[in-house]
């Protein structure tokens, strides 16, 4: 267990000469994404679409036992659901829930920028206005309803897999991808670029915004369905209630079952009856400027095939130093960002936290350390890295054969967010992780309210330059002088018995 600098230089050095034979193709008809393998990455044109319940984590609020079940049951339904919209009724490809977010890609028909970009925006509507029916059906009003916000891009992106083994999942690498998602608040959002792509029966529910580089949709639902009977799309407002219904009448009150893991979570068998709550600590660790550096290198194979194969060596040691060197559970990679959670051995919520700092240190150290020696320094990107702690759900989403693992959990939005809001070296975790941590360790973290890159909360803890090696030295330091003190002490008097100092019970929760 843990991490060394030799092992890891070994590890990617390895992992980089098997990407050798990395060669890049453009997608020109419909493709299995899910045959994508690591050293055949696609080019891939189309709408980038990502749809979220912004409400969700509020409606969620601190997963405790007893509360979440038919919350649970009514995400894994809206999933499921959202997922027919985008497959069924609009030949659209479902990438991942992210929570409950979703990304998805609209590509077909291939060579036509302008029917990608107006599937993405009906789709996006009709999930809206199905998110309506949604709420009729379970019978939600007021502050209980569910809304949604979407935002959509378009551009040429890079489709890949990465992983280990079964642990492998597809990934998109570029702008659009990465655009997209950050443009959810309210409504449908689209870039100025896409929507400017838009028919014109299309873009004449397109509304400008106070932001010049995006615009918002608004369709009435006789409109969406007029369209979609002039473009060959499948939805209905009454089919989708249909579905709906029958959910419902399959997946009644009662039926999920949430239950405190006893043994390491097996991700596999994760399911609506069978999630998991826990105590954990969230960690996303993102590759800073990362988007940046593909989107320039797109425009030659050669440099394209050189950053693919660095992304590759760093993801995969990525995943090595969480799992492999600290038995974390790695929950999804989302792009160019991993997320993990520690919550071994379990209830001991300090040791978590300390092995979440932990493995952001190695990883701090992958980046800057080790990669430079395999990849050069131009490939070599930072990461940016949000640690947070709190009760999480564990659970997979979507259709049978195409689930995926999510952490559900106000500590796990937070974390993200603390994320979002750091430069590439930082580490931030929050107030709650900073309170489980030793004294030694404390001395690293800052308090702040910001950075370049956003606004954090006043309880956000930044830590800039902190690797491993950096936290080892301090920790050794910690022990020594302790050990004077203790020396010292005891040559002068008998030592006492020395008490067990007692563990924080779970102070977010307080």
């Amino acid at each position: 267990m843990g991490w060394t600098y030799d092992d890891s230089l070994q590890r990617a050095r390895k992992t980089y000469q098997d990407t050798a034979d990395v060669t890049v193709s453009t997608v020109t008809r419909q493709t299995d994404f899910e045959a994508i393998s690591l050293t055949k990455p696609r080019r891939v044109r189309g709408a980038h679409l990502y749809v979220d319940v912004p409400c969700f984590e509020g409606l969620l609020g601190e997963p405790e036992e007893g509360t979440d079940e038919d919350m649970l049951r009514r995400l894994h339904l809206y999933a499921r659901e959202v997922t027919r919209i985008l497959e069924i009724d609009f030949d659209a490809v479902k990438v991942h829930f992210q929570g409950p977010r979703l990304h998805a890609l609209s590509y077909r028909p291939v060579n036509d920028d302008a029917v990608m970009v107006a599937t993405a925006v009906a789709a996006a509507a009709a999930i809206a206005y199905s998110s309506s029916i949604f709420n009729d059906v379970f019978g939600l009003t007021g502050e209980a309803a569910w809304d949604s916000a979407a935002g959509i891009d378009f551009g040429e992106v890079i489709a890949t897999k990465n992983g280990v083994g079964g642990d492998r999942e597809l990934l998109f690498l570029g702008a659009p991808a990465n655009y997209a998602a950050k443009m959810l608040k309210q409504g449908i959002r689209i870039a100025a670029e896409a929507a400017a792509l838009l028919p014109e029966d299309v873009a004449t529910h397109v509304r400008t915004t106070d932001d010049p580089a995006i615009y918002e949709v608004q369709v009435t639902l006789d409109q969406l369905e007029d369209l979609c009977a002039t473009y060959g799309w499948t939805w209905s407002a009454a089919q989708s209630r249909s579905r709906l219904e029958e959910a419902v009448s399959k997946h009644p009150a009662g039926c999920a079952t949430i239950k405190k893991p006893t043994v390491k979570i097996d991700k596999t068998a994760l399911g609506l009856s069978n999630s998991k709550r826990l105590p954990a600590v969230s960690l996303f660790a993102d590759i800073d400027g990362f988007t940046a550096y593909i989107d320039e290198a797109t425009s030659q194979d050669e440099d394209l095939i050189a950053a693919v194969r660095a992304f590759h060596t760093l993801r995969h040691e990525m995943r090595e130093t969480a799992v492999v060197g600290y038995d974390a559970l790695r929950v999804q990679y989302q792009g160019d960002r991993m997320q993990a959670l520690t919550y071994l051995p379990f209830d001991h919520e300090v040791q978590a936290a300390l092995s979440a700092v932990r493995i952001a240190a190695a990883l701090h150290s992958v980046a800057t350390q080790v990669m430079p020696q395999v990849v050069g320094a131009k490939a070599a990107k930072p990461l940016a890295i949000g640690v947070a702690a709190g009760p999480v759900l564990l659970s997979k989403l979507g259709e049978h054969g195409k689930r995926d693992v999510v952490a559900l959990g106000p500590s796990v939005a937070e974390a993200a967010r603390i994320q979002q809001a750091l430069d590439g070296t930082q580490t931030g975790i929050s107030a709650v992780v900073y309170d489980l941590l030793p004294g030694w360790l404390q001395l690293y973290f800052t308090q702040r309210d910001g950075s370049s890159r956003g606004t954090a909360a006043q309880s956000t803890y930044i830590a800039d330059g902190l690797t491993l090696d950096v936290l080892e030295r301090a920790e050794r330091v910690a022990q020594q002088e302790e050990e004077v003190t203790v020396a010292s002490t005891s040559s002068n008097f008998a030592r006492p018995s020395r008490p067990v100092a007692s563990t924080p019970l779970r102070p977010w929760v307080r």
